[in-house]
């Protein structure tokens, strides 16, 4: 029996309400100079979170976003359906 590759990453991006921390633009790009680093593949790009804050989406391509909540809130959507991704997953291995 072969081990499964967990070659797959996911890219977990958070702003609070006051977005006075760094942009999301700044968390991708460390994220994806990291990823290439280790010589992980990402499938993101700004753009495409442009895209999802203008249709208000959590999860897309392998970013998952949490934008303009408070920093107490542990109530964060993407990131509880990110961590439920991750426990079920046989093939995530990287998480930015």
């Amino acid at each position: 029996m072969v081990a499964e590759q967990k070659d797959e990453a996911r890219v977990y991006l958070r702003r609070s309400e006051t977005k006075q921390e760094m942009s999301l633009h700044d968390q991708l790009r460390i994220a994806l100079g990291r990823a290439a680093e280790l010589g992980v593949s990402i499938q993101a790009t700004p753009a495409d979170i442009d895209h999802m804050q203008s249709r208000g989406l959590l999860r897309y391509k392998d970013l998952y976003l949490d934008d303009g909540l408070k920093g107490d809130d542990l109530e964060r959507p993407a990131f509880k359906q990110m961590c439920e991704e991750l426990l079920s997953s046989d093939t995530v291995g990287w998480l930015f």
